[in-house]
Parts: structure tokens; C-alpha cells; sequence
């Protein structure tokens, strides 16, 4: 036997297609993994990041709005506007004492205030609301800081500056209110110095993680605010290389990758108080943990072992038993019957095994009966020749006592010894065990004929055949036994007439021949015994012999497929149906060579 090329690259095709069926979509699924969870942490920084941005934005709003009613409530005071403009006249000290107690009075409710000063242009003196600072010369450090501010960015307007000082990363937010008289003359500004505190309570849930860079500016880029203070040049963020872009950006709110991936800054506008407020998150602190490469690691590993474990249980489960299965059906070829005697488990590969030892046992068993079947053969052809001899000498012997019978004028026993020779005469057919139908047909007319001498007029026999049955030859032996059951075990023990119909008939491809009678009949009970002694095939002698006979020769030539069947009824009579498959004189001779 060849060895079949791919068999014995089995144990290293099978692995190395697993691990590739295995290793390929487990990569592909932890990149994609990888890819989905990046994607998922940066939309939830972004969303988590604006939403500070919002929440930030809107408490500075509240506690803007708390610094701008304060100073318009008191600039609106037409007592305290009176008081300024005197003040500034230089109508005496005392109206210095209650200015300091009205900024005190309007800065205590307001906790978002630390310190409210009043500036007047070309004073020596800024009024304050701090009980033990209640004015600051301008000629020191604060008060200049203060009066540039004023006279440089206030400009008459209301708004927003921060400069130094004690608070958040070195620097206050302050709020100026610009004072008018009721004629519309400037008597200078109230300057709201945010209170340190209360602004940090604001930012704390932009300013409050580790790494996190956050800003908050005007829309232009001036820096009032900012966590790393070396991103402000020149007091601006518009040149920062990570905030530069949101500069840009046309939108109002957004979120960006700076070019070298590292930070992702969120940027929000604050429309009501004109500030954007900036955030800038470490691209380490956004994907820390999303689809790292050691879950893939072991994604690979557990793959690879369970790839290994798989081809193992393989190896041992179906390959060793197939090549213990080779190696039997080599030595099968060399005419070595040899069974395997062990399966493994109750698989598949176990049951092809079992079927192999089956087989080995079944052919075993069939070489011997065919042995057994050619010593038979043998034997059936010399009782085939002896019986040729029989039969000459019977026809010989007939035709002596025909001879006799005439000369002693015994018409009816001359005619009938006249038919059965004849009969016998058909039947040697030269040996042959196939004849044509017609012949078998003028075998059965010539026994009808002795039957009807024996019945007379109390016997009809009716007889049908087909078209082109010349063609056709079949065993002789199979026909006349049926006729010969249906006439001693229907007929004899039924007085009066009878009726026995015969046909030969075409079924496609089959011979359907037929005998039914109108004798004595049988039970249901009789019929599956007769039935199932016919089907038997055993050598004892009894019931159905003919029959028997007749199936075991139509089995043995012929096959299971065909047979005779039995329909009876008491009373009625009995039908008894052949079917042997149509064959010619040519396809008999083919046969045979």
C-alpha cells in the first residue's frame, strides 16, 4: 500500500495550521481590542475634560457675577458717589473715614471679595476696605501696581485683570468698576480684588490632578491664570506649543492631540465672562491601561499552549490510531488477516477501528464459505451430470412404456406417459439451466395438459403472456413447482370446479409471474408460516419445500432482491407472485464468459 503523501506531515500541518487558526485572529482581536479601547479612553478624557471645563466655567460665572453686583450696587449708591466726589475735592479727612466703612460694609456680605479699593486718578492715596490697611500710598508697591492698572487696561471700562500677588501660582484676579458722576464725569474705579480662596474653590476641578496642565486666559491669549508658568511667553498662551491650536480653532468648545501625541488639550469658551479656559491631559494618563501589549502577550501564550495541549490529545486520539490502522492494512495487502483488538476511546477514530476489525473477521468468514461454496459447486456438477443420466434414462424408459401401452390399446395412459415424456424430453434442454420463456412456457402447458386428463372439464386453466418474451431466458426450474402447489394443496381437498390463472407479465426491468387459484386457501397464520419457512433456507425437509427451493435458487442467482410472495385467504384461494429480473440470451452468454 502507498503511504499517502500528506498522512505523515499530519503531526506538523495540523499544528502549525491551529497555531495559525488560532494565533492570526487572536492578534487581529487585541489590536482591534487595543484600537477600540484607545478610542473609548480618549472620548471619555474628552468628554470627562470639557465637562471640567464646563463645570469650571460656570462657577467662575457664579462668583463673577457675586463681584460685579457688589461693585455696581455700590457705584450705583448715590450717597457713596457723593462721598467720592467730595473726597476728591479735598473737603477734609473725615469723608476718607466713611468711604473705608462703606467699602467695608459692600466687601464683608461678598465672600468672593477680599479687598475693595477706590481709585482716583491723581490721588496720593488708594482707600481700602481692610480694617488695618484702610489706605495704600501710590508710591508703594502696591498702589502703583494698582493705579497703573488702572490708568493702562481699565481705560474707563468695566473688566477683568489679573496681576502679582498672594494668591493662586502668585497671582489675584481683580474686577474694575468704573465710577461716574450723575453730569457723566469719571471720579475714578472701584478695583474687586477676587479673594484668593474662593477663586481657588472655583478652579479646583480643573487645577486638581496630578500632571494636568490648565489655563484660563482672555479669548486673544493673555494668561490670567496658569498651572506651568513656563508655557506663558511674554504674559500670552497664543505661542504655547501645546494650547497654540486652540487659538485657532473657530469653534467655541473642542478637543485636539498636540503634533507629538503627547498631551490632549480640551479648550472652552466662557461667553459670559469672555475668558477661555484651557486643559492639557499627559496621552500617558488618557491610555494608561486601555489595551496594553502584555494582554495580547498572553492572549499569544494561552493560544500557543492550548494550540500544543490540542495537537497532543490529537496525536494520541487520532493519528497513532490511523497509523496503527496503516500498518494493518499493509500487511492486509500481503494477505495478513490481522485484527487490531484495541480502539482507544468511544470516538470516531474507535469506530472506524471496530469497523476494521469487523471487516477483518467478516472477510475471514467469507473466504471460507466461499471456499466451502466452490467444494459445493463442484459437488452440484457432478449430481448435475448424474442427473442428466437420470433423466435420459427416464425419457428412454417412458417412451418404451408408451410403446407398450399402444400395442395393449391403453389410449388415456399412452397419451398422458406420451405428455411426460415429452415434458422430460423439454426439461434435459440440453443441460442448460437458463431457457427461453417460450420453452418454460410449453413445459408448463404440457404438465397442464396431464392435469387436465386427470382433473377433466372441473379444471380451467387460463394463461397470459407478454410481447417480445422470445427474448428472454430464465432458470426452468423456478415455474412449474408453483403451478404443481397451487394444483395438490388448493385443489384436491376442494370438490368441484376450478379456476387457475397464470401470467407472465413486464414490470420495467423485471419478470412478474403470477398463478392464482380459487382453491381451499390459508389462514394469515399459515401464510407467515409458510412464509417464514420458505425464507429459511435450512435443509430440513417439511412445509414450503418447493417453495424453498425456488427462493433459495432465485437468492443465489439472482440476489435478495428478488423473490416470491404469498397472499392468501381461507375460502378464497391463493395467489403466489415471482419476480426475477428480465434477461436475453446475450446478456446470459456475457455473463457466463
Amino acid at each position: 500500500m502507498k503511504t499517502i503523501p500528506w498522512y505523515k506531515r499530519i503531526p506538523i500541518l495540523i499544528p502549525m495550521i491551529l497555531l495559525l487558526v488560532t494565533l492570526i485572529p487572536t492578534i487581529a482581536f487585541g489590536i482591534r481590542d487595543r484600537q477600540v479601547s484607545r478610542q473609548t479612553r480618549i472620548q471619555d478624557a474628552q468628554r470627562e475634560t470639557l465637562e471640567r471645563l464646563r463645570e469650571t466655567a460656570l462657577l467662575l460665572q457664579n462668583t463673577m457675577q457675586e463681584v460685579e453686583a457688589c461693585a455696581g450696587e455700590l457705584s450705583s449708591l448715590d450717597s457713596f458717589l457723593d462721598l467720592t466726589e467730595q473726597y476728591g475735592a479735598g473737603s477734609g479727612s473725615g469723608l476718607r473715614s466713611q468711604i473705608t466703612l462703606q467699602l467695608g460694609q459692600s466687601a464683608w456680605p461678598c465672600s468672593s471679595i477680599s479687598t475693595l479699593y477706590l481709585i482716583r486718578e491723581g490721588a496720593d492715596t488708594i482707600l481700602t476696605s481692610q480694617p488695618d490697611q484702610k489706605q495704600l500710598a501710590v508710591s508703594g508697591e502696591e498702589g502703583r501696581q494698582l493705579l497703573a492698572f488702572y490708568e493702562e487696561e481699565t481705560q474707563g471700562q468695566a473688566t477683568w485683570t489679573v496681576f502679582p500677588g498672594t494668591g493662586l501660582d502668585g497671582q489675584e484676579i481683580v474686577y474694575w468698576r468704573p465710577l461716574y458722576t450723575s453730569e457723566g464725569n469719571l471720579l475714578g474705579a472701584l478695583a474687586c480684588r477676587m479673594d484668593a480662596g474662593h477663586f481657588a474653590g472655583a478652579v479646583s476641578s480643573l487645577w486638581g490632578e496630578s500632571g494636568w496642565v490648565s489655563a484660563i486666559t482672555t479669548y486673544p491669549g493673555r494668561a490670567l491664570s496658569c498651572t506651568a508658568p513656563g508655557e506663558v511667553q511674554g504674559g500670552s498662551l497664543a505661542h504655547s506649543a501645546i494650547f497654540s491650536q486652540a487659538y485657532q480653532e473657530q469653534e467655541n468648545t473642542g478637543t485636539y492631540f498636540t503634533e507629538d501625541g503627547e498631551w490632549l488639550v480640551a479648550h472652552y469658551n466662557s461667553l459670559e465672562n469672555g475668558w477661555k479656559l484651557l486643559c492639557a491631559v499627559p496621552s500617558g494618563q488618557v491610555f494608561e491601561g486601555a489595551g496594553s501589549w502584555g494582554y495580547l502577550l498572553v492572549l499569544i501564550l494561552s493560544g500557543t499552549a492550548s494550540v500544543l495541549l490540542g495537537c497532543l490529545l490529537l496525536f494520541r486520539l487520532v493519528i497513532r490510531p490511523l497509523q496503527r490502522l496503516q500498518v494493518k492494512m499493509e500487511r492486509m495487502e500481503q494477505g495478513q488477516l490481522e485484527t487490531l483488538d484495541r480502539y482507544g476511546t468511544e470516538n470516531e477514530i474507535g469506530v472506524i477501528l471496530r469497523a476494521y476489525d469487523h471487516m477483518i473477521v467478516r472477510l475471514r468468514k467469507l473466504i471460507n464459505d466461499v471456499y466451502v461454496q466452490q467444494l459445493l459447486r463442484k459437488q452440484a456438477q457432478l449430481s448435475a451430470l448424474q442427473s442428466q443420466m437420470d433423466e435420459h434414462f427416464l425419457y428412454n424408459t417412458l417412451n418404451t412404456i408408451y410403446c407398450q401401452a399402444s400395442q395393449e390399446q391403453a389410449p388415456t395412459s399412452a397419451a398422458m406417459i406420451l405428455l411426460l415424456s415429452r415434458y422430460f424430453r423439454l426439461n434435459l434442454s440440453s443441460g442448460q439451466e437458463k431457457i427461453p420463456l417460450p420453452e418454460i412456457l410449453e413445459l408448463i402447458q404440457s404438465y397442464l395438459k396431464i392435469q387436465q386428463m386427470r382433473y377433466g372439464q372441473s379444471l380451467e386453466c387460463r394463461l397470459e403472456t407478454f410481447p417480445e418474451m422470445e427474448r428472454y431466458v430464465s432458470l426452468k426450474y423456478l415455474y412449474q413447482p408453483i403451478i404443481e402447489n397451487a394444483i395438490v394443496h388448493g385443489f384436491e381437498k376442494k370438490l368441484g370446479s376450478h379456476l387457475l390463472e397464470i401470467s407472465f407479465g413486464r414490470e420495467g426491468e423485471r419478470l412478474r409471474f403470477v398463478v392464482k387459484d380459487d382453491g381451499v386457501g390459508m389462514s394469515p397464520e399459515q401464510c407467515r408460516e409458510v412464509t417464514a419457512e420458505m425464507n429459511s433456507f435450512d435443509r430440513i425437509h417439511g412445509k414450503g419445500y418447493a417453495l424453498r427451493n425456488i427462493q433459495e435458487q432465485i437468492r443465489l442467482t439472482y440476489g435478495p432482491a428478488y423473490g416470491i410472495q404469498i397472499e392468501s385467504a381461507v375460502g378464497e384461494g391463493t395467489t403466489v407472485t415471482l419476480e426475477v429480473p428480465l434477461e436475453t440470451r446475450q446478456e446470459e452468454e456475457r455473463r457466463l464468459q
